[in-house]
């Protein structure tokens, strides 16, 4: 990815994934874990700037 935030997104992914692996959440919490984030780092960088850039 290369749009504002990158660094923010992939460490909020590292974050949940491994805790799934771990076994510490399920892989669909992770996943949905990550979704919520990733929208509110989304939303608060501008979503509309985030697609014009993407």
């Amino acid at each position: 990815m290369r749009i504002p935030g990158t660094p923010e997104y992939w460490e909020i992914w590292d974050i949940h994934l491994s805790e799934a692996i771990t076994g510490q959440i399920s892989p669909q919490e992770a996943l949905d874990r990550t979704a919520k984030a990733w929208e509110a780092i989304t939303d608060r960088l501008g979503r509309e700037s985030q697609l014009k850039i993407y």
